[in-house]
């Protein structure tokens, strides 16, 4: 192959011309008095001769004349050749593979005269200008898939199958159990968009009514589809939500893709939203829907399970909605889906819900959910219950426990609760009034555990805000750590 490869490319520099372009123009009139000449009954070597054709060049011409004048003799040579430039002259003989002429273009003559002589990468290249010649010729490219099976297996034939009909496509997945790949079902979904359709229903477990449907559900995986999915947000959105709704995929839909589901399955996305919500940009959602129709969508995210119903996880879906109505809003939704007030239900409330309220509404709640527990002991600051209690009742309650804890994590945990209960309530004072608390009756604390309180301090506040007071019981906690520590290492202990 080298060897022709080389001897051709010696043989195009030997032709006139200063450029590539000169040389094969130069070429292109060759042909075409040779071509001439064997319409006028000049044998191909006396016309190669007379037109002092370089030795090395004429299979180049050869084929070049065999396409022009649809000679199959010439092209069938070209490609037995291992010459790739020749192989890649005789595919361009759309004559030779769109049927025009059923005595060259059928299984039998193909079998018989070039199939068997030709590579397996040759060959695979034929199945490519056989499925787009014979793309209107159904029948002759059935035949010629049933021959590919039967010589060269289902592999070597699937791709032909986008020129035939689509029933017979069906028969075939169906008899040979096929898996299609992403890059074939995009091309049948162009050419057989119900087709398509049909091949993701058998992936629907409520579609399993035969065997033909079982036994191509379990083969099937709706997760090798990733990439094709989105595909059917043009035709098909019904079938895109039902297959999300039944097998979440990952990937997130971009812009384009998630305007266009909005726009073709608005209806269905409003109704079902569990199975695709995560795959669109929230901010898209809001901004595309109207206010009654994002709230009826919220909705229906909601688990169909009381006992499933997680009040963060709804909240997530409201980054875009009206601060001051989200806590209404979610109320409202579980009353219309589950019948409850959600207030009779402190059981489900979450810190990050009590936040949404006014303080008043907050206080209420948070004493009914202390009530209803018994117990406060969250080991996260941010969601126990105290904190959310009116400033001089949390800050009380924090300090008893305080005293009531002698681990000294528990205790942590509680002055940090303090330094959190003041961020809350925006007040400045109260935490004044915690500085000298701690520097007036906990002298004796551990300093790992005042350390923590003060780092949480620089998380909480600005320390810029902070004036001559705050920095003077600020300077005598950390004066007495100092001393402490120093203590410490004078005696060692």
């Amino acid at each position: 192959m080298m060897d022709l490869n080389r001897s051709c490319l010696v043989a195009i520099q030997k032709i006139p011309g200063e450029t590539r372009e000169e040389k094969f123009k130069e070429i292109g009139q060759i042909v075409k008095r040779v071509a001439g000449a064997i319409e006028k009954n000049v044998d191909f070597d006396c016309a190669v001769n007379d037109q002092s054709v370089p030795l090395g060049l004429v299979p180049l011409v050869q084929v070049l004349v065999g396409v022009k004048i649809k000679n199959h003799d010439y092209v069938i040579e070209a490609l037995k050749s291992d010459n790739v430039f020749l192989v890649t002259e005789a595919l361009r003989a759309r004559w030779f593979f769109n049927g025009s002429n059923e005595a060259i273009t059928n299984q039998n003559f193909y079998a018989a005269k070039l199939l068997p002589y030709v590579s397996m990468c040759t060959r695979r290249k034929i199945v490519k200008r056989l499925v787009v010649g014979l793309a209107n010729k159904h029948t002759l490219a059935e035949d010629f898939f049933n021959h590919f099976v039967s010589t060269y297996g289902i592999h070597e034939a699937i791709n032909l199958l986008p020129a035939c009909r689509s029933e017979f496509i069906y028969d075939t997945i169906v008899e040979h159990k096929i898996l299609f790949s992403n890059k074939m079902l995009k091309i049948l979904y162009r050419r057989y968009p119900d087709l398509v359709v049909q091949y993701f229903k058998f992936m629907d477990p409520n579609e399993r009514s035969n065997e033909i449907n079982r036994t191509m559900f379990r083969m099937l995986n709706i997760y090798d589809y990733e990439t094709f999915l989105p595909l059917l947000l043009t035709k098909h959105p019904d079938i895109f939500v039902n297959m999300q709704e039944i097998h979440p995929t990952s990937p997130t839909l971009k812009n384009r893709r998630a305007a266009m589901l909005l726009k073709n399955a608005k209806e269905i996305f409003i109704e079902k939203p569990r199975g695709i919500i995560d795959l669109l940009p929230i901010k898209l959602v809001y901004d595309t829907l109207k206010p009654d129709e994002f709230e009826t969508m919220f909705g229906n995210i909601f688990e169909k399970q009381w006992d499933m119903f997680k009040v963060d996880y709804v909240m997530n879906y409201l980054e875009y909605y009206p601060q001051d109505k989200k806590a209404a809003l979610i109320r409202n939704k579980v009353k219309e889906k589950y019948g409850y007030d959600l207030y009779d239900k402190v059981e489900k409330l979450t810190s990050t819900y009590l936040l949404l309220l006014p303080k008043n509404e907050r206080y209420e709640l948070t004493r009914k959910i202390i009530e209803s527990r018994h117990r406060c002991d969250s080991p996260d600051y941010e969601t126990t219950w105290w904190c959310y209690l009116p400033l001089k009742d949390a800050i009380s309650s924090l300090k008893i426990q305080i005293v009531k804890n002698w681990k000294s994590s528990k205790r942590q945990s509680f002055f940090s609760q303090l330094i959190y209960v003041c961020k809350l309530n925006e007040s400045l004072e109260a935490l004044l009034d915690v500085l000298r608390y701690v520097d007036e009756k906990h002298h004796y604390e551990k300093s790992e555990v005042i350390i923590g309180m003060l780092d949480r301090i620089t998380q909480e506040f600005n320390l810029e805000d902070f004036d001559q007071r705050f920095w003077e019981a600020l300077f005598s906690i950390i004066k007495r750590i100092k001393l402490k520590k120093k203590m410490q290492e004078t005696t060692g202990c």
